[in-house]
């Protein structure tokens, strides 16, 4: 959030800050390569975390490969996403 604001995150910036908005009144899946080298998947491990510790209802389906992966319609992790969406829908 800090990059994304220019500043640490603070109560006035809850509209843009996800881990503010906890819990979610809907299920969440984070899907993240675990390659990434643009967005650590530290940062979804932590968000889920924080998501159900606040009770809601929340899952980390990391994915081989980097940060583009999972929008890569040729790749293993867009079918896992995919799947996903298929599962919920």
């Amino acid at each position: 959030m800090r990059a994304f604001l220019g500043h640490p995150a603070g109560p006035a910036d809850a509209a843009v800050d996800p881990r503010q908005q906890l819990p979610l009144a809907v299920p969440v899946w984070c899907v993240h390569g675990t390659d990434d080298d643009i967005v650590p998947i530290t940062q979804s491990r932590e968000y889920v975390a924080a998501a159900v510790a606040a009770g809601g209802r929340a899952e980390l389906v990391e994915v081989s490969g980097d940060h583009f992966v999972v929008i890569d319609p040729t790749s293993e992790a867009w079918a896992r996403t995919v799947q996903i969406f298929d599962e919920i829908a």
